[in-house]
């Protein structure tokens, strides 16, 4: 690995049983010990990724620290080691005395050498030498100093003197060591006390009274004992709090299914804010049937319930594409709808009629033309249209209704125009698998006279459409409407007997 490297490249093998992150912190190598793709960065500050030092130093190129007559003894030397010295008072203001912290071990180092840590992200500047170069107050260059002293080791704080090793003139022997100078000892001075001040290393202990100690345990101890009471508390609510889903399992079978889809609506929708809320296709059919119905009701109920605003409303049916005559999609909607049924619920009847509409004409940007102008499907006129002729197609074994045809008009409907648009309904109808029994109307005068164009007599009262017969039927309601009119205006004789509105009147005065 590159850690091995490292250690081999500085002759370390020892440091291969301390953790990584001992070593890491605590020792460097020098930055003349790589070549220049390994630094990442112009000024050799920080290493690439797989860095591995490679260049031998030579030690001719190599300087002393400090010159040996710098130093006064402070104690007695011992016997084979060098004393700790220290240097005159007079040098601590030269601008090449380093000025580092007391009882800091260093050890030799390059001119001008920089010290990069393991994982080249940290830089620490190492002392620096004079090559060829005499200092000041004496005659005599700096003397050499071991050439190979890279590895630093900084953990320590009072690292005990050592002695230079020999110096090899040849550059062959130039291999990493760890020898180091004598420690340096800087009397403490008012300028140096601010750099001699050690570094906090962790939070300082409080020290409490016997009877302050005894009261903090108690107050921790029920501290403890709270927490775990109210963690069993919140596991014992979260085991027995009910889901939403649970709940919707548990009302499921009491409900119909029309109401229990609008129910989950309405969980599903309680926590979406008001301009976010995703409708779903079941919700906005229920919103459109439920406005056309009332839309009074509508708007009573939309402020109990979470139902689609009426611009939404609106603008849903803005996006349904709309032309007089067969309404596009209707007949593939109805097909794909009822593919399935059996032949009894295919049975149906076509309804149609016709309502008032307030003149008015607008543009629709959409299809670049002018709305408001009468349009059968087939032809369109220059008149305003103010009635709106309306078929729709309605199950008769099986509840179910559908919009399929439409046509504007001025004033009344022609009765041609809506013979037309009849017949080519009820083909297509049938086209999709339907089974139109009967068309149903109101008596206004233009249904009127469809009816004359379309059957023979009141004995048979139906036509033929691919050899099939259509019965042509007025509405009931209406027909009950006409003989109350017409008993209340006229007298009716059947047989001998002459039936007056007056006896309907008596018989509801008794």
């Amino acid at each position: 690995s590159r850690f091995e490297a490292w250690l081999k490249y500085a002759n370390r093998p020892d440091l291969l049983e301390k953790p990584k992150e001992q070593v890491h912190r605590n020792y460097r190598l020098c930055s003349k010990h790589f070549t220049a793709e390994c630094f990442s960065s112009d000024d050799c500050t920080r290493l690439v990724r797989g860095a591995v030092p490679s260049v031998k130093v030579h030690e001719r190129r190599l300087r002393t620290l400090v010159h040996p007559d710098f130093f006064e003894d402070v104690d007695a030397p011992g016997e084979g080691t060098a004393s700790p010295a220290v240097p005159p008072a007079h040098l601590l203001d030269h601008d090449y005395y380093p000025t580092t912290p007391p009882t800091v071990a260093l050890s030799s180092a390059t001119a001008d050498d920089t010290c990069t840590d393991e994982e080249g992200g940290t830089e620490h500047q190492a002392a620096k030498g004079m090559e060829s170069s005499s200092f000041p107050g004496t005659g005599t260059a700096a003397p050499t100093t071991p050439t190979h002293s890279c590895l630093l080791d900084e953990g320590t704080s009072t690292a005990e003197p050592t002695t230079p090793t020999a110096l090899t003139d040849s550059p062959d022997d130039a291999q990493p060591c760890t020898s180091g100078l004598a420690t340096i000892k800087v009397p403490e001075t008012p300028e140096t006390a601010a750099l001699q001040t050690p570094k906090r290393t962790g939070r300082r202990r409080l020290a409490y009274t016997p009877r302050t100690k005894k009261k903090v345990e108690s107050l921790t101890a029920r501290s403890e004992r709270y927490r775990k009471a109210l963690g069993r508390i919140k596991r014992k609510h979260l085991a027995e709090r009910i889901t939403q889903q649970e709940a919707v399992n548990q009302i499921a079978p009491h409900l119909p299914r029309d109401l229990l889809e609008l129910v989950k609506a309405q969980i599903r929708l309680r926590n979406f804010p008001k301009c976010k809320k995703h409708w779903s296709k079941e919700m906005k059919q229920f919103g459109l049937n439920l406005f056309f119905h009332s839309p009074k009701a509508y708007r009573f109920l939309r402020e109990v319930l979470h139902l689609p605003h009426v611009r939404t409303l609106r603008r849903w049916l803005a996006d349904i594409p709309m032309a007089p005559g067969i309404i596009p999609g209707a007949m593939d909607a109805i097909k794909s709808i009822t593919k399935d049924w059996p032949l009894q619920d295919k049975a149906c009847c076509l309804m149609f009629d016709e309502i008032a509409l307030k003149r008015n004409l607008m543009y629709d940007q959409s299809k670049d033309i002018v709305i408001g102008f009468a349009d059968d499907g087939n032809s369109r006129t220059s008149h305003l249209a103010n009635t709106a002729f309306v078929m729709a197609v309605s199950g008769i074994s099986r509840s179910w209704i559908q919009p399929v045809a439409f046509a504007v008009s001025h004033n009344a409907t022609p009765a041609l125009a809506m013979q037309k648009l009849l017949l080519t309904v009820i083909q297509q109808l049938e086209t999709q698998g339907l089974l139109v029994k009967a068309v149903i109307c109101d008596q206004g005068s233009n249904n009127v006279s469809l009816s004359k164009m379309l059957i023979h007599s009141i004995h048979e009262p139906y036509f033929v459409v691919s050899n099939r017969k259509i019965y042509f039927i007025f509405d009931t309601p209406h027909l009950i409407k006409c003989t109350r009119n017409n008993l209340r205006k006229h007298k009716l004789t059947i047989g001998c007997e002459v039936v007056d509105w007056t006896h309907i009147e008596n018989l509801y005065k008794k």
